[in-house]
């Protein structure tokens, strides 16, 4: 009988949706197998806040409903574990680094990168998609001065290897301003070339750079970093290292 039972609770509550939120940076969306959630809006927008104010940059307020087993009780209060596979959450609300939280309602589509606001820093020709290069015809892209390096995307393990280098004493012996691709669809700023040069610079305490910066939608030979894969993230503990 006590068996029946709990085949029975097990068919009622099969397929039980429930509403998880999650406090993460606003470069992702993305709810990955074993992050923390919460069944509590006001819980992970207050997380939400006092994450933005200390790591100096937005941080989303993410929220899906998904299958009750697929979440299971951490060891903080009010917190489960997701243990399903990675997907792609929905914004509900968005606080800034002066600790304001908003709805994101009308929020357009996501141009902040690590507390940078892409649309802030690029013409308007290049946000657009404008901007075209040709190495060959001598060209260069639009000259931005004072690019924040944590505005750039690039793979973790890229990074580190950049810095590898520079250990080493494989250090740039190129001149020049470095050149950078702005994708229009994955709303990235990636590395053309130059990247021994802007690892210099940050490594000698610089915080910025200039560069000439083109865009476009696609690019054959330059990678984006994928939904999931983790990204070099321009803290200090790298300078520290």
């Amino acid at each position: 009988m006590k068996i029946l039972l709990e085949n029975w609770k097990r068919f009622l509550n099969e397929g039980k949706k429930v509403k998880i939120f999650r406090a993460q940076p606003a470069f992702t969306k993305v709810i990955r197998k074993n992050d923390y959630v919460t069944l509590s809006r006001k819980f992970a927008g207050d997380h939400a806040v006092t994450s933005a104010i200390y790591n100096d940059e937005p941080f989303f307020v993410v929220y899906a409903f998904v299958d009750e087993d697929k979440i299971k009780e951490a060891d903080n209060p009010g917190e489960y574990r997701y243990i399903g596979d990675d997907f792609e959450a929905k914004p509900s609300q968005i606080a800034d680094t002066e600790g304001n939280l908003r709805f994101a309602r009308n929020l357009r589509e996501a141009t902040i990168v690590r507390g940078v606001d892409l649309e802030k820093i690029l013409p308007q020709e290049v946000l657009d998609g404008e901007e075209d290069f040709d190495e060959e015809e001598g060209e260069e892209g639009v000259l931005v001065k004072n690019i924040p390096m944590k505005a750039l995307s690039m793979l973790d393990q890229q990074g580190k290897n950049i810095m590898g280098d520079i250990d080493r004493g494989e250090l740039s012996m190129t001149e020049g301003l470095p050149v950078l691709f702005y994708h229009t669809e994955k709303k990235q700023l990636i590395v053309d070339d130059g990247n021994h040069r802007i690892f210099q610079r940050w490594l000698a305490g610089e915080d910025t750079f200039d560069a000439y910066v083109y865009s476009g939608s696609y690019s054959s030979y330059l990678r984006h970093v994928h939904d999931g894969e983790e990204e070099f993230d321009w803290s200090e503990r790298h300078r520290e290292e």
